[in-house]
């Protein structure tokens, strides 16, 4: 669909409201894959500064991948990297082969990945003066959740 913005101009200054749409959605793509990278490789770098990661990691793969080299995190980031790296390529895929929902899924991913900065960001005490948000999913005494 084009729109001339003054009729007789030249074509060279119609206003192409097809080409804007697809650049927008061209960019809105681009931040979702940043986000989704950003945030993978905070989470990568929180768990190595961490010394006390083997406790608090919740994802079993990680765990065996941290388990494989304790002394090390070699193996940890290697498996991180290449899971991230994966998610990303199948997602360029879903939009390249034009997948009905692919907006939907790219969008899902990136606000999970938003969703897990929060929690990596409030489960840290020192941060902002809040309590400990991670006690919020441990069944522990210092938990409020325990079940009785």
């Amino acid at each position: 669909m084009s729109i001339s913005i003054h009729p007789g101009q030249t074509a060279s200054t119609q206003l192409d409201l097809d080409a804007l749409r697809s650049r927008l959605a061209d960019r809105t793509l681009v931040l979702c894959f940043v986000t989704i990278a950003a945030i993978s490789a905070l989470d990568t770098w929180f768990a190595v500064a961490n010394s006390s990661i083997m406790n608090l990691e919740k994802n079993p793969v990680c765990l065996a991948l941290m388990q494989l080299e304790p002394q090390g995190f070699t193996c940890f980031i290697a498996g991180k990297s290449m899971g991230t790296l994966m998610v990303l390529l199948c997602l360029w895929a879903l939009h390249h082969f034009s997948y009905k929902h692919a907006k939907l899924v790219t969008w899902c991913v990136a606000l999970f990945q938003v969703g897990l900065l929060t929690y990596l960001t409030l489960s840290d005490p020192l941060f902002y003066g809040l309590p400990n948000f991670c006690l919020l999913f441990q069944e522990t005494p210092d938990s409020i959740w325990v079940l009785r």
